[in-house]
């Protein structure tokens, strides 16, 4: 969802929300496997399994994952398992209960990237890490989610959804800061970052939806309180050699003074909301909502409380100018707690959206075209500092178009063009930075520069076809943009363009499927951390994968 949508999805949605869709148990019994070999020794299965009694009233599903692969890079293997109980209870046609628990655990490396020299990247193997040993990560997460619904007539309908969520996440990392000459030759300058954090979220939304010929009124209240009890410790790592790299044996990292920090805060939110969709008339629809937060911080360690609170509105507006054409506008404001590991003050985050747009149908509503202009202010949001683990505010503003032709072409071809240009800059940003010298840090302003990771272009295009026979064949092409790797501005990927094909098969029970990624093996970067190495693009992949349902 893009904008601000605090109203119906809580915490710190000020730009756009990812929603996440839990697959739901079925009437009727299912059972699929399915098995997966690809490129750097990645293997991986999974299932999906449901069973329902006679009259449909319970029903119960489990999905599981398992996936373990090398990685494209030394060092980078890594292993993903995950479990998703699910059941439901429908008494009858008027109420429904859902309880769904999902457990996910990962073991990886992170990975440090490459270093960059004179702000480019050397020549060195692109496979090449200058990760520390001593690098490991696990996360375990679980969701446990409890949905009720009760229609009490045609017009009324109350839900209720408890949820509980549970971060265990144990991770070192080595973040490159700089390549040295210190008369031996270029040396890869390290530290590492010890992080230990649990997190846990609890809280429930009570909702009540209202429908009359022209009223869609839906109101609620949410309830909630998170907790984060974080240490991270950042040390010296040995310094390595750029084109030899050889590790330090036993290397202990040596702590920086005063670069530790700590935290075990609590955050407790109470927030009524309300959105109402009101038809105007046979052509227009009205969209207003607000959601009230009032938000309670309190850090043990540090001494730190606040209280905050504010109303965040929205206004919408529809119009259908002609059959199968409309026009739409729409402006909201949002607001939301600071990340607790934003040193200061903690002054909340905020954002402003303005967005207008045309869409429209056609081949009989085969095809759809949408075109949006958009400007999207945030205030004190938090930003990476060049040592990557300080974090500091800043102001941001963003604008720019969005383009977008999809649906049904012909027979069995389904496809997606899309296009994006976006204008981003830092409003204000003072960064501190690490020197090589004494006073060893100073504050920089940013403040005019592009903020990290933000491509003024992208474009998309995808285009699958199935034929009669169960054939099917698909391609497409994804092209980014030119970014900057940090807000100094001083070091940018360059833009790429990667083509990806799949071709699959279903024959009854069964279907077999090919996917290949970076088809012509395109040298390219991702993001980094801070402003001294990039992660390079994945090369060329191929994964075969075979499913069998029941």
């Amino acid at each position: 969802f893009k904008g601000p949508a605090g109203y119906l999805n809580g915490i710190n949605p000020l730009a756009g929300v990812v929603n996440l869709v839990r697959k739901q148990t079925l009437p009727h019994g299912l059972a699929s496997f399915g098995i997966g070999w690809g490129s750097f020794h990645t293997t991986e299965a999974s299932f999906d399994l449901n069973a329902a009694s006679a009259e449909g009233r319970t029903s119960f599903r489990l999905n599981g994952l398992w996936r373990e692969s090398d990685g494209y890079r030394d060092g980078r293997d890594y292993s993903v398992s995950a479990i998703h109980p699910v059941f439901a209870w429908r008494p009858n046609e008027r109420k429904a209960l859902t309880v769904s628990l999902e457990l996910s655990s990962s073991d990886y490396r992170p990975d440090a990237g490459l270093p960059l020299l004179a702000g480019v990247l050397p020549d060195v193997p692109r496979e090449r890490s200058y990760a520390s040993p001593l690098d490991q990560s696990r996360q375990d997460i679980a969701r446990i989610q409890v949905d009720y619904e009760v229609v009490i007539n045609e017009r009324f309908t109350v839900r209720n959804k408890l949820y509980s969520r549970e971060l265990d996440w144990d991770t070192r990392g080595t973040l490159i800061s700089g390549v040295l000459d210190f008369g031996t030759g270029p040396q890869v300058l390290r530290v590492l970052l010890d992080l230990d954090d649990r997190q846990n979220l609890f809280g429930n939304q009570l909702e009540l939806l209202w429908r009359t010929d022209r009223h869609q009124l839906l109101a609620g209240i949410e309830l909630m309180r998170s907790t984060d009890d974080f240490s991270l410790d950042v040390g010296f790592l040995p310094v390595i050699d750029l084109f030899v790299p050889v590790e330090t044996p036993g290397a202990t990292p040596i702590p920086i003074p005063g670069q530790a920090s700590s935290g075990d805060s609590e955050t407790t939110i109470v927030a009524p909301y309300f959105v109402d969709q009101i038809r105007l008339s046979d052509r227009a629809r009205l969209m207003l909502g607000a959601r009230f937060d009032s938000i309670d911080f309190d850090d043990r360690l540090s001494g730190l409380s606040r209280s905050d609170s504010e109303i965040s509105p929205l206004v919408g507006l529809v119009f259908e100018v002609k059959p199968e054409t409309w026009i739409y506008a729409n402006v909201a404001r949002s607001f939301a707690p600071a990340s607790v590991r934003v040193a200061g003050e903690r002054q909340p985050e905020k954002s402003r959206q303005f967005e207008i747009g045309l869409r429209r149908d056609l081949a009989g509503g085969r095809l759809h075209t949408i075109l949006a202009a958009y400007q999207l202010e945030r205030d004190n949001i938090a930003i990476p500092d060049d040592n990557g683990f300080t974090q500091q505010a800043g102001d941001q503003r963003s604008r720019g178009l969005e383009a977008e032709l999809g649906g049904e072409f012909g027979k069995g071809l389904v496809g997606t063009l899309s296009y994006a240009y976006n204008e981003a800059e830092l409003i204000r940003f003072a960064e501190l930075v690490q020197l090589p010298f004494p006073p060893f840090f100073a504050v920089l302003d940013r403040s005019g520069n592009t903020p990290a990771f933000a491509p003024e272009h992208l474009f998309r295009a995808w285009l699958s076809r199935t034929f009669d026979s169960g054939l099917g064949v698909a391609g497409g092409l994804r092209w980014v943009d030119s970014q900057f790797i940090a807000e100094d501005n001083v070091a940018e990927i360059d833009g790429h363009a990667l083509l990806d094909a799949a071709v699959y098969y279903g024959l009854d029970r069964w279907r077999v499927s090919l996917n290949l990624k970076n088809l012509t093996d395109k040298e390219y970067g991702t993001r980094g951390f801070g402003s001294f190495s990039v992660i390079p693009g994945q090369p060329f992949s191929a994964t075969v994968r075979i499913e069998y349902r029941m």
